[in-house]
């Protein structure tokens, strides 16, 4: 055989330039990629779930603050005395399990009940600011059967001051779940909503 006729019998022998053996990944290689990704989740998975509950907190200071601005426009419009009403703790389980801390009702006068229940976006509570008393109300409430509740309101007259002659209203929105009909908090979020007496403009406070 001639030298020529060899050297193509045998393509093996001489791998074409540019071509390289491939390997798959070592264990050793798998277990630090695996290591690393899981390093780099315990780092951000803190940042991210802080971001998504303060992300609930502006949401629930946005809804209550577009409400309570609901309920003193309509005071104008109807021309009658409009609250936004808050069932407190001194009601019956029933009510305080489904209610208290994380929902409010906005109801006239004369107009009766507006709106159903809003309830605050969940892992947010909502309290009324020691600093600023809210005098507790009976709230007749009619579905699914008609009780009597206990509630804190923040009302506003026909020319959209506050109603209680109060110089502001404080409610606190803060990180927290209701455990054995009672709040527990974290505290870690919290924002404030005010409401001037003498105006009725309202505020989102963040301390």
């Amino acid at each position: 055989m001639r030298k020529h006729d060899a050297l193509h019998s045998c393509p093996h022998r001489f791998p074409a330039a540019g071509r390289q053996a491939r390997r798959g990944f070592t264990l050793a290689e798998l277990l630090a990629v695996v290591i690393i990704m899981a390093i780099l989740t315990a780092v951000s998975l803190p940042s991210i779930i802080g971001m998504s509950r303060g992300a609930s907190m502006r949401s629930a200071a946005a809804q209550v603050r577009s409400d309570l601005a609901l309920a003193r426009q309509t005071a104008i419009t109807r021309r009658d005395n409009v609250g936004v009403y808050f069932p407190t703790i001194n009601n019956s389980a029933a009510v305080i399990s489904n209610y208290a801390y994380r929902a409010y009702i906005i109801a006239g006068e004369r107009s009766g009940i507006l709106t159903d229940f809003h309830f605050l976006p969940q892992g947010v509570l909502c309290e009324f600011s020691s600093a600023t008393p809210v005098t507790e109300v009976d709230f007749p409430y009619p579905k699914p059967s008609p009780i009597v509740m206990k509630a804190k309101a923040v009302r506003f007259k026909r020319n959209g001051a506050l109603a209680t002659g109060a110089s502001s209203l404080n409610l606190w929105l803060y990180e927290g779940v209701m455990l054995n009909n009672l709040p527990t908090s974290k505290l870690k979020f919290t924002n404030m909503v005010e409401v001037t007496g003498l105006t009725g403009s309202i505020y989102v406070n963040t301390p």
